[in-house]
């Protein structure tokens, strides 16, 4: 029986930000690409969508689509919601790959930023995606991936600005997970990106020597968006991770 692989995308994204990446696991595995609510083609459920919330989202679909037991590779935000899957289901969980993707919560400044980019989104959501698109790349690669840059951008929105607002909270209201991946009942793995500027390389090191972490990846000159660019890395790195387990 071919091993399940579900996707989650992180904030401003949808399931087409795999676009040409899965690919390569398609031949070998059962792949499963989801839109959170407020992304994609699903409406917002809630004021403030919290990674509870979420992950019980994922496991109402993943019930109608009859998978008991899956991979789970979660960008940035989506790592946060793979995680709150472990910990409220971990009967659905075989392994997780933080994808560019952080256990901790948001420190008081964060908190702060989100609640500052809440205000701006409701005064001109545009702006904020198109300053927000082109942070997430390494400096270096801005040039050489302007093209996907833009497309990015013009999928980022096609968000609704209740969808925006609502996963900002969110994220702003998540509880840290950094004890929880040191005792989860599962395997990790960590991808992360070296010039990522969102989540910062040395903000990570107690959660990479975690004792369920069995994987690590970090790529140079990447930013937070592996899977533009540095995508062929990414995939050997997720699959050597899906070899281990």
């Amino acid at each position: 029986m071919r091993q399940n692989l579900v996707f989650l995308h992180g904030f401003l994204e949808s399931s087409r930000m795999w676009d040409g990446f899965l690919d390569s696991f398609t031949d070998d595995f059962n792949v499963v690409c989801l839109d959170f609510p407020g992304h994609g083609e699903v409406p917002v459920i809630a004021e403030n969508q919290t990674m509870e919330l979420m992950a019980d989202y994922v496991k109402q679909k993943l019930e109608e689509l009859k998978i008991e037991k899956a991979i789970f590779i979660g960008h940035s935000m989506g790592g946060y919601v793979a995680l709150e899957i472990g910990k409220k289901y971990p009967q659905l969980v075989q392994a997780v790959s933080m994808f560019f993707s952080s256990a901790a919560q948001d420190d008081p400044q964060k908190k702060i930023d989100r609640d500052r980019a809440v205000r701006i989104v409701e005064i001109n959501h545009q702006i904020f995606i198109k300053e927000a698109i082109p942070f997430l790349f390494a400096e270096e690669n801005k040039t050489r991936l302007k093209k996907e840059i833009r497309t990015q951008t013009e999928l980022a929105l096609k968000t609704p600005v209740e969808g925006i607002t609502a996963c900002l909270l969110g994220m702003r209201d998540r509880v840290s997970n950094i004890k929880y991946v040191d005792k989860a009942p599962f395997p990790i793995q960590f991808i992360v990106g070296q010039k990522d500027p969102v989540i910062r390389l040395n903000s990570l090191d107690n959660q990479l020597s975690a004792k369920s972490v069995i994987d690590v990846e970090i790529i140079e000159n990447c930013g937070h968006m592996g899977h533009i660019e540095e995508p062929e890395q990414s995939k050997k790195a997720l699959k050597r991770f899906f070899k281990k387990v």
